[in-house]
């Protein structure tokens, strides 16, 4: 129910009704590789979640948006219940008459400067321009005619916004780098739980450096030199959590993310901790743009998970590094 309908109703009633939400937040697409043999296992195949400031939801969308990737800073409008959001297909809604009538700057929307998309005056009464919910903030343009183009790249698609070492040794000629293209750092994180024997390794070092230098090396190669890299592995870290710490609610706050970021804490630990002063590149996670996770095992059920530059990998191989 639009918000502008809303407001004679009493508030036993708005307390019942779905919450409108236009925000930016960071989308999350993150998808699952079951293991072989395991296929039919996997029930959640892709898992989206949208966080803002103090909130995460799990989204839901259709349309153009299944194709929108990991994004940061995104337009977010659609509709909540409780822990899940309906979101639009698009990053933009058009306003409603009424919903301009009850803004309280439309004028000086308009005379906030030209029209972003054609550079022309924008019209003098709100009623001959057209305003755009954003994710946020109003966006006005000259016409409806132009907001299509306004959203679109050049190339058609949507703008939503916005232990060891290694690589290939080669840097990439693309300058600046993009999210595909450029000199990416990567960090492998070998973890065992807190409740593991203390000698436990989810994967030797020999084993990772071989799957690394592979990965490494087909991302040149499928790229044409375009997308090169330089990775580090750590040691096998403890985690603060036993392995049921991260379980409850696997694909959420306490689960994944909890996961990787008490990984990426211990890593910084370890690139600033005396008793590794043989480590030959440094673990700090701010000198890295991706990461991986490294176990055997529960948590995460059948799968191994990738997305918004960051992997959960629960068995050996370069394909299912390649794959998330």
């Amino acid at each position: 129910m639009p918000n502008v309908s809303r407001a004679g109703l009493p508030t036993a009633v708005t307390a019942l009704l779905e919450e409108n939400v236009s925000a930016r937040g960071d989308l999350s697409v993150i998808f699952a590789r079951p293991q072989a043999g395991e296929e039919n296992a996997c029930t959640e195949p892709v898992i989206r979640t949208v966080q803002m400031p103090g909130r995460f939801l799990y989204a839901y969308t259709y349309g153009r948006r299944l194709r929108q990737m990991s994004t940061a800073a995104t337009s977010i409008i659609g509709i909540v219940v409780d822990d899940r959001l309906a979101l639009l297909d698009r990053p933009y809604r058009v306003l409603q008459p009424a919903e301009v009538s009850a803004l309280p700057d439309s004028t000086a929307l308009l005379a906030s400067g030209p029209c972003p998309a054609c550079g022309q005056s924008l019209p003098s009464t709100s009623s001959e321009a057209t305003l755009l919910d954003t994710g946020g903030s109003v966006t006005v343009l000259h016409s409806l005619v132009e907001v299509p183009a306004y959203f679109t790249a050049p190339d058609g698609t949507m703008i939503w916004a916005a232990g060891g070492s290694g690589g290939t040794g080669t840097p990439s000629p693309v300058v600046p780098e993009t999210v595909s293209q450029g000199n990416k750092k990567f960090l492998f994180m070998r973890v065992r739980f807190a409740d593991d024997n203390q000698s436990y390794e989810p994967s030797s070092d020999s084993q990772v450096q071989g799957d690394l230098n592979t990965v490494m090396r087909r991302f040149a190669e499928m790229s044409y030199g375009t997308l090169q890299g330089s990775y580090g592995f750590t040691p096998t870290m403890t985690l603060p959590k036993p392995r049921s710490g991260y379980m409850n609610g696997w694909s959420d706050v306490d689960g994944m993310t909890a996961l990787l970021n008490d990984a990426k804490a211990q890593a910084a630990a370890i690139a600033a901790d005396p008793a590794f002063p043989g480590v030959p590149y440094p673990f700090h996670p701010t000198n890295y743009s991706l990461f991986a996770v490294r176990w055997n095992g529960e948590p995460g059920g059948c799968c191994s998970y990738g997305g918004g530059g960051n992997a959960w990998i629960r068995w050996d191989g370069a394909s299912v590094l390649i794959h998330e």
